[in-house]
């Protein structure tokens, strides 16, 4: 990965209607390339290095929205009978739209760690992740006895702190967790989870 690929699928982008073809590692090429940079900036402070950065975190940004763009467009183009009209939308396709909303806050989150070197998780990787955090919330619950309910994530807790001092979070919208009756119900009551 270099600049010059970095303009090129820019360019692919810019000129198809269509999602271009990229690698499947696209984002951890990246990755792996911007933080070289960061690296390199680090290490010598130089203003070309500076410059270099900034236009690839331009271009890559550029890359980005288009193929979020056209992804949404082709979610809202395969709607039937135009369910995508926005000013008539009832509840459960606010809460489809909030969701793909969402979604896309998520996947940029992702693509923001990834302009600062951080390598992007597969969505494997998150789920092993979220399942390895739900097994030991398990355990916690039977080593504590606590009185556990299963709530789904609507949208982004920040990390909080419960009355008796345990921290949780946090939750991205969509993530399924387990917590004390009373905290569950808070977050349930403030629209930020629903029982499952």
């Amino acid at each position: 990965m270099d600049y010059e690929e970095l303009r090129r699928l820019q360019r692919l982008e810019k000129n198809s209607s269509d999602l271009a073809q990229i690698p499947q590692d696209f984002y951890t090429q990246l990755s792996e390339y911007v933080g070289a940079l960061i690296k390199e900036y680090k290490a010598t402070g130089s203003p070309k290095d500076i410059r270099l950065l900034e236009n690839v975190v331009r271009v890559s940004r550029d890359i980005f929205q288009r193929r979020s763009q056209k992804m949404l467009l082709h979610a809202l183009r395969t709607f039937k009978d135009d369910g995508g009209n926005l000013p008539a939308v009832i509840e459960i396709e606010k809460n489809c739209y909030q969701n793909v909303i969402s979604s896309l806050e998520n996947m940029n989150d992702e693509f923001e760690g990834v302009l600062v070197g951080e390598r992007p998780v597969s969505g494997t990787e998150a789920q092993h992740e979220a399942s390895k955090a739900l097994e030991a919330i398990d355990k916690i619950e039977e080593e504590q006895s606590l009185n556990m309910v299963l709530v789904r994530i609507i949208q982004k807790v920040p990390k909080f702190v419960s009355s008796d001092m345990t921290e949780y979070g946090p939750f991205q919208a969509r993530d399924l967790v387990k917590l004390p009756e009373k905290e569950a119900l808070l977050l349930v009551e403030k629209g930020f989870a629903e029982r499952v």
